[in-house]
């Protein structure tokens, strides 16, 4: 199965806080629904949103999410459950989110969530 990439590109500098409403993928499964969250825990920020599976079959995976600075580098990255682990089933969506200190997102500006099967 190709991997679904989602790139969604955010201005930190200017505090920004939002939904992306696109879908990009493969085929049968869709990054969907990315979500910056600023402020909701003191000191952190995180990341939220959703893989939606339009095969015929229940997947299970987890997203890498890619943090790249202004050149397009990767300052750093990491893996986040979908579903806790459990499989998605046809035609239906599941979460993933990542909280970090705000502190470990200095410099990025753009990052990529790749939803890797498993």
């Amino acid at each position: 199965m190709r991997t679904a990439t989602l790139l969604v590109i955010l201005i930190m500098i200017l505090g920004f806080f939002g939904t992306v409403n696109i879908s990009f993928g493969s085929d049968n499964v869709f990054v969907e629904d990315v979500l910056l969250i600023k402020d909701r825990y003191p000191g952190t920020w995180g990341v939220r949103g959703k893989v939606h599976n339009l095969s015929d079959s229940p997947v299970k995976g987890t997203v890498t999410i890619k943090f790249l600075d202004s050149s397009g580098d990767i300052i750093s990255s990491t893996h986040a459950r979908v579903n806790d682990g459990d499989p998605i089933n046809s035609n239906q969506a599941a979460h993933f989110e990542y909280w970090a200190s705000e502190r470990d997102f200095e410099g990025v500006v753009d990052f990529k969530v790749i939803f890797k099967e498993r």
